[in-house]
């Protein structure tokens, strides 16, 4: 047993009784037996461990009484198997951390047209819903990163030791749970929403935790700051259409990305705010007929598309 420590152990042991060495040697060895095979692992320096367990350091001055010395040697004895234990597991920890392999990595781009609603799954079984008009850049690797220009629903797979980082405009999206919309269209704040789980939602120093039923929409200037969902965040894929006092050219902007449907604002309009709450609009006439009554609008459509004006 003792020819399969490292030469230098053998040395310090030299000086103990058969037993006792043979002991020892079999800690090491059951210790280093739970390294895995691959690859061969080079055993780190022992200079420190030797130090403190030299015999010749050890207190068994010959003046002792009997007894005396025995208690010493048995707890020089188990302080040696400990460390030995210890350096042994420490050649396993190391072993493993080098033999422990990357994640494969993958990237893909994925686009939504106008109009369109896709749903796919990542390569790490991740499941997101496009909106129409939005561009995702996705690479899935030791930390799985996102770039979303549009809007998104996520139902991001468990993984604790691979972060999932959404790059959405000026703000970053921290994955801490599963289920969450993520909107970041031009000219407009970008949103996050919470369905399940949780996120954190960072621009520059600025950083909150959102939960079930919040959302933060991160406005120029202002700081970020925590507010209830009006509405089911990602509603949108179920064909409700929401927009909150949004102005009517962002209302137009967001009918042309759903249904694909150009839309043109008389300019005298285009800052008119509203606010539309409809849970079910398929097509776009649910949604420009919503408006152009109570606004006393009048809808044009023409082979280019739809015009709104007084």
């Amino acid at each position: 047993m003792l020819d399969r420590l490292p030469l230098d152990l053998r040395d310090a042991l030299a000086d103990l009784p058969a037993p006792e060495q043979d002991a020892l040697a079999r800690v090491w060895v059951l210790a280093e037996a739970a390294a895995p095979a691959p690859p061969p692992f080079a055993p780190p320096p022992v200079e420190d461990l030797l130090a403190r367990i030299r015999p010749s350091t050890l207190p068994l001055a010959h003046d002792h009484a009997p007894a005396r010395r025995a208690r010493l040697r048995v707890r020089t004895w188990a302080r040696m198997g400990a460390l030995l234990a210890v350096a042994a597991l420490a050649a396993v920890a190391v072993t493993t951390w080098t033999a422990r392999p990357s994640a494969p990595s993958t990237a893909a781009t994925e686009v939504a047209a106008p109009g369109q609603k896709r749903t796919f799954r990542l390569a790490d079984g991740s499941t997101v819903v496009l909106a129409g008009g939005s561009t995702m850049q996705a690479s899935m690797g030791d930390t799985r990163r996102v770039v979303l220009t549009g809007e998104a629903f996520f139902d991001v797979a468990h993984d604790a030791t691979r972060p999932f980082v959404i790059q959405a405009r000026d703000v970053t999206v921290q994955v801490l749970g599963t289920a969450f919309n993520v909107r970041a269209v031009s000219g407009r704040p970008a949103e996050v929403g919470v369905v399940r789980g949780r996120v954190a939602v960072s621009r520059g120093t600025d950083r909150v935790e959102l939960t079930p039923g919040e959302q933060t929409v991160a406005e120029a200037a202002r700081p970020l700051r925590v507010v209830p969902t009006a509405h089911e965040p990602g509603a949108w894929r179920t064909g409700a259409f929401y927009a909150e006092n949004a102005t009517l050219a962002d209302i137009a902007a967001e009918v042309g990305r759903r249904y694909g449907t150009a839309v043109t604002v008389e300019p005298s309009l285009e800052d008119r705010r509203w606010t539309l709450a409809l849970p079910s609009a398929p097509s776009d006439t649910v949604v420009l007929d919503a408006l152009a009554g109570p606004m006393g609008l009048t809808v044009t459509r023409t082979a280019e598309g739809v015009r709104l004006a007084k």
